[in-house]
């Protein structure tokens, strides 16, 4: 069938092995810098608990809340 096995599987082991590596070049980088929200499987949507948090999180730290603190103190 083929004319050299070894030179056929060595072919296949190195297109393995490079295709492997280019998979994992961004790996040192945490999930929230890959791009990668939900694990194997990413959800479409944000879940309702996670903007929940954003949200708290996020609560006076706007332009808004910043006049209103600075109103405080005339």
């Amino acid at each position: 069938m083929f004319k050299n096995k070894g030179t056929v599987l060595r072919s296949l082991l190195a297109a393995l092995l490079n295709a492997l590596h280019t998979d994992q070049n961004d790996w040192f980088l945490p999930a929230h810098r890959r791009g990668i929200r939900g694990g194997m499987d990413p959800a479409t949507e944000l879940a309702r608990t996670y903007l929940q948090r954003v949200v708290r999180w996020w609560a006076g730290k706007g332009t808004a809340a910043k006049a209103q603190r600075f109103s405080m103190y005339l």
